[in-house]
Order: structure tokens, then C-alpha cells, then sequence
């Protein structure tokens, strides 16, 4: 009595399986040693590829609000910043963003996306804030703030902006 597979992976995958090639792998009921094998095989592969998962990055960063008056946001207006991952990711509590606004750094909050691979972030220009030639985010602006970025799986985000980063922006002043 034979088990025939025909998942022809398992037979690729696993050396010393049994079967003559092809789309099938052949069990005889007394070869359960190698049973055992292929199935510890199969589950270590797993555990591996789950281990190795690499880390989402930033992939992009965008200001995705447009201030409504001559590239200048006024006191009471929010900016809105996207920063996109290479993997969906999902977020626990309060992730921020810096901001340079002139000389200060303002944080920008979690606003929305976990669960897909752009979160994006809102800060609401208040009194004082000034910036004549437009804000920046600099390479290391992301932090946790005690929440979490990562993926479904549990792989904590690579938190850097790097190239990604956003030196002045002359379309986005400030002017609170």
C-alpha cells in the first residue's frame, strides 16, 4: 500500500522522500523514519524563514497636506506627513514625528494606517511657530514614544528615514 502526495514541492524539497520524480512523492507505510524526517525538515525551514523575516524600512516620506494659503500654514492648520514602510505594519500606541519648524522641533502624532504600509502623522501649527523657509524631517525624526511599529509577524520596523529624509520644503512655511 502506497500514500501517494502530490504536492510535487514536498518531493523537491525534501531529500530522500521517496517517490520517482514528477508531480508525486510515494510514502510506503514502513518508511516512517523518513516521514518523521521530512516533517521536522519542513517545520525547521519555517522557523527559520519566520526568524529571518527582515525588517520593514522606510521606503518614502511625503508632506501630505499643501498649506491653503501661498505655501504658508497658519496657526490652527495641520500638516500631514505619510511615511510609507516596504511591508505593511501595524502600530501600538503613540508613534510621533519630529518636525523642524525654524530653530523648534514639534512633534507630529500618529494619525492612521496601521495595518497597511503608509502611517500617517498630523501636527497642528500653533501660535509662535515660524519657519520662513519651509520645514524639514530629519533621518531620525520617527520614534516609538513607547508604542510599536512592526509587522503582523512581530518584526520591530527599522525606525531611520535616511535618504528619505526631507531637508527644508520652500512649498510648506510656517507662519503660526
Amino acid at each position: 500500500m502506497h500514500i501517494k502526495w502530490t504536492l510535487s514541492r514536498l518531493a523537491r524539497a525534501v531529500p530522500g522522500l521517496g517517490g520517482g520524480g514528477g508531480n508525486s512523492a510515494e510514502i510506503q507505510p514502513w518508511s516512517g523514519r523518513r516521514l518523521v524526517r521530512a516533517a521536522a525538515g519542513l517545520l525547521a525551514c519555517a522557523c527559520v524563514a519566520a526568524a529571518q523575516q527582515a525588517a520593514p524600512t522606510v521606503s518614502a516620506v511625503a508632506l501630505s497636506s499643501s498649506p491653503p494659503r501661498q505655501s504658508t500654514y497658519q496657526r490652527g492648520e495641520t500638516i500631514r506627513v505619510a511615511v510609507t514602510f516596504t511591508a505593511a505594519v501595524t502600530v501600538t500606541g503613540s508613534p510621533q514625528l519630529a518636525l523642524t519648524i525654524g530653530s523648534a522641533t514639534r512633534q507630529a502624532r500618529y494619525a492612521s494606517g496601521s495595518g497597511s504600509a503608509t502611517l500617517a502623522f498630523a501636527y497642528t501649527v500653533q501660535n509662535g511657530d515660524r519657519d520662513t523657509d519651509g520645514l524639514a524631517i530629519g533621518a531620525s525624526a520617527l520614534a516609538l514614544n513607547g508604542g510599536t511599529i512592526r509587522t503582523q509577524g512581530g518584526t520591530s520596523a527599522s525606525l531611520g528615514l535616511g535618504t528619505h529624509a526631507l531637508a527644508n520644503q520652500a512649498g510648506h512655511k510656517v507662519n503660526g
